[in-house]
């Protein structure tokens, strides 16, 4: 008797997720759907900004049972590419997502821009900075420096470090560009006129509260309003 065994392999496939972009929003949390189908079951991995390499739930970082990767309290410096990986011992299949968003660093902190690279050949990675010059390799330039991993570091930034910061990645393939705006925060902002703490007024009249504040740049001034009824015998 003769058995046939048929072993049916499929290199794996990532369904089209719904957004492949998300917008930074501080403190809130940010979704980016990955699921794969293949034979055997695709192993989903998750490449950082920073060319980290997650296959679990890790920090910040949730992944679910389906391949989803939830970013919990998001903040500026989680700004960058992020790329889902599907394999099994058929393939594998990549694609990649945008947290977008502009940078904020303080004046006389380092700042971190990363560019995350993927290719084959790998790609070299060059970075352009605001004051027009360009790094390759792992170069350093006075207070630049670009690792190995593409991120590049401005150590003890200045108000001049501000603009947008080009990252390219080339190979024999073509090449990719990554634009990533950057603020530098010279002074934070502070408060210099208050209102007073307990305003009386007559019932449709006017009120104005003053509240001014100073910084670089300029900040922006928000009022958050509590209204509740007082009983007029109070």
């Amino acid at each position: 008797m003769h058995v046939h065994i048929t072993v049916v392999t499929a290199a794996p496939r990532i369904r089209p997720p719904r957004l492949t972009y998300g917008k930074v929003k501080p403190g809130g949390n940010v979704r980016f759907d990955c699921e794969a189908v293949g034979e055997p079951k695709p192993k989903i991995l998750w490449m950082l900004p920073n060319n980290d390499v997650i296959a679990a739930s890790h920090e910040r970082y949730l992944m679910h049972v389906n391949g989803s990767l939830d970013i919990r309290d998001v903040k500026m410096m989680d700004v960058g590419q992020y790329v889902c990986m599907a394999r099994n011992p058929v393939g594998e299949n990549r694609k990649v997502y945008r947290l977008e968003g502009i940078i904020r660093a303080v004046s006389g902190e380092p700042l971190f821009v990363h560019c995350l690279v993927d290719g084959s050949p790998r790609p070299s990675v060059s970075w352009t900075v605001p004051g027009g010059h360009t790094l390759t390799g792992t170069q350093a330039l006075g207070r630049y420096r670009l690792l190995e991993n593409g991120t590049l570091v401005v150590r003890d930034t200045t108000i001049y470090d501000r603009g947008t910061y080009v990252c390219r990645a080339q190979n024999d393939a073509g090449e990719a560009v990554l634009k990533v705006p950057v603020i530098i925060i010279a002074y934070t902002p502070r408060i210099t006129t208050w209102p007073p703490p307990n305003v009386r007024a007559m019932v449709g009249a006017p009120v104005q509260l003053s509240c001014g504040a100073i910084g670089i740049p300029k900040p922006e001034i928000n009022w958050d309003v509590s209204v509740f009824r007082v009983n007029p015998a109070q």
